[in-house]
């Protein structure tokens, strides 16, 4: 039984094997921004508390405000399994499998998976973005050799 027939056969019962995981924290190597948006998240708080004294309202302004910041102030957990690529952070949990990459750019902070050919509005809200952690190197070579081997179980070619 070959690695792809195991690898197929972990997918379909659910299984995934981890590959590479890693962190990555944005704040604390812009620690000025951090201050400033955690401020700017107290005075809109405050401003909300004054023009809407509903607690219900507050709660939904504090979860809003930090859920919009929050791959800025708060760790994001990244993991490359067998499957696809995951991306956790507080508030979301970003999943896209190896045979829906159909485009990977590296940018100098990380690497994005997309899951259009070309270029389109919504790749901002589609696919994961893979911020870089301690090695860049490492992650790319795996996503690289990840997407090969969707590539060839799929039949197809693709770019990689």
């Amino acid at each position: 039984m070959g690695s792809n027939e195991v690898q197929r056969e972990q997918i379909a019962a659910g299984q995934e094997e981890d590959i590479l995981c890693w962190e990555a924290h944005l704040a604390p190597r812009q620690p000025l921004r951090a201050a400033m948006a955690v401020v700017v998240i107290c005075l809109m708080l405050l401003l909300a508390r004054l023009l809407f004294p509903s607690p219900l309202f507050m709660a939904a302004s504090a979860f809003m405000l930090i859920s919009s910041v929050s791959e800025f102030l708060f760790p994001v957990r990244y993991r490359l399994t067998d499957r696809g690529a995951h991306a956790r952070t507080l508030t979301a949990h970003h999943f896209i499998a190896w045979g829906h990459v159909r485009k990977a750019y590296l940018t100098s902070e990380g690497i994005k998976l997309s899951p259009f050919a070309h270029p389109s509005r919504l790749e901002g809200f589609r696919g994961v973005f893979l911020r870089f952690g301690e090695d860049a190197k490492k992650v790319i070579e795996i996503v690289r050799r990840c997407r090969e081997v969707s590539v060839s179980d799929r039949g197809t070619q693709g770019q990689v």
